[in-house]
């Protein structure tokens, strides 16, 4: 079977991280998977994806909409199977396409919780997503939040498939690995480690991943606790690098570690004592479902997306979207006896391995690309 996925330039997060989790789990069900990358290049993670098999494809977006001319002819050079459509920008032309191109199964998958309060704008996606469903595009979401957002403010029905990360790749992580991991990067015992995971490289991502609530939430935890804070930024900055401006403006520079992009986020979270994920909305957070299975304490603000975890896993912290109740909640957590705080990491890994797996997640894929799907 020969399957492409549409997205947009590739980066190391979201689709592109599910996709090179599981290149094992498709090879080994015969499953080729393509992926075409619609932007100006194929992205910084395109070579990531190419060594794990995948062909990437790179046709550059235009607003003379000249690039779906390209799509119908690369579709029907490779005779594809199956059309896994994942940008909201121009989704609804891609789909067309596709069906007019002889494509009988074609999917679209809403990753995030969109609205719209213009009248216009609003009428214009309800169209789209009802166009889309009348010629027989079949649609997922990653998560409760968003199937209910579709339902709610569209009145579109999705499938619900979770999204997935490789539980082997982040495994839960023993007390003497942690220690290990530690006392190699220079970390002293007294050192208590806040990390966030999250691309910033956009005026949008870096407002909905928020990461600034962190920063001033830090500014207001006192002493001797912040004394003994460093807080791991890991994510691709904005240019101009806004946040290094804030924490200097807040005097918690000192206390911050950005990082920039990493391959190593097991290792980091082996450093962790908690992790924090500020968002003022999600699709789902993979890097939370990272978090738990690796077995370390999360704090989720209480936004769409997020709030779905404490749903279906047990033990997950949250806070609201001030940064003195933040600091409040950090400070309680990172205060608490990490003996219980790591029973409770333990059953929260256990139930998030129910859900967020490669196996439980593609599984349910496989079948609708095979079109056996209940």
């Amino acid at each position: 079977m020969k399957v492409l996925h549409v997205l947009y330039a590739l980066r190391p997060s979201g689709m592109e991280k599910m996709l090179y989790d599981s290149a094992e789990y498709w090879k080994s069900h015969s499953v080729e998977i393509e992926i075409l990358a619609n932007d100006d290049n194929d992205g910084p993670f395109a070579g990531a994806l190419r060594e794990k098999g995948y062909r990437v494809i790179c046709i550059p977006w235009r607003e003379s909409r000249r690039h779906l001319i390209d799509f119908y002819k690369l579709i029907k050079r490779e005779q594809y199977e199956v059309i896994h459509i994942h940008p909201i920008r121009g989704y609804w032309g891609f789909a067309i396409i596709a069906k007019l191109a002889g494509v009988k199964r074609v999917f679209k998958h809403f990753h995030n919780c969109f609205s719209s309060s213009d009248p216009l704008r609003y009428m214009w996606h309800f169209v789209q997503r009802h166009t889309i469903r009348f010629i027989k595009c079949i649609s997922f979401s990653p998560s409760l939040s968003v199937q209910e957002n579709e339902q709610k403010r569209y009145y579109f029905p999705t499938y619900l498939i979770w999204n997935w990360v490789d539980e082997r790749k982040y495994s839960f992580i023993s007390l003497d690995e942690k220690n290990r991991k530690r006392l190699a990067a220079g970390i002293t015992k007294d050192k208590k480690v806040i990390l966030s995971v999250g691309n910033c490289h956009t005026c949008g991502t870096m407002e909905q991943k928020n990461h600034q609530l962190i920063l001033r939430a830090i500014s207001q935890i006192q002493a001797p606790l912040k004394n003994r804070l460093l807080y791991i930024h890991v994510g691709q900055e904005m240019d101009g690098f806004p946040e290094r401006t804030l924490a200097k403006e807040l005097g918690v520079e000192d206390c911050v570690s950005f990082m920039g992009s990493s391959d190593c986020i097991h290792d980091l979270l082996s450093c962790a004592d908690l992790f924090v994920m500020s968002s003022i909305r999600e699709g789902l957070g993979n890097s939370t479902i990272e978090s738990l299975l690796s077995g370390v304490p999360v704090l989720l603000t209480w936004v769409q997306g997020l709030q779905d975890f404490g749903k279906i896993i047990p033990h997950i912290n949250y806070t609201d979207l001030k940064p003195e109740t933040m600091a409040k909640r950090i400070e309680e957590l990172l205060l608490t006896d990490q003996d219980e705080l790591r029973e409770k990491a333990t059953e929260s890994a256990t139930s998030a391995l129910q859900y967020f797996s490669v196996e439980c997640s593609c599984s349910k894929l496989l079948a609708f690309y095979r079109g056996r799907a209940k």
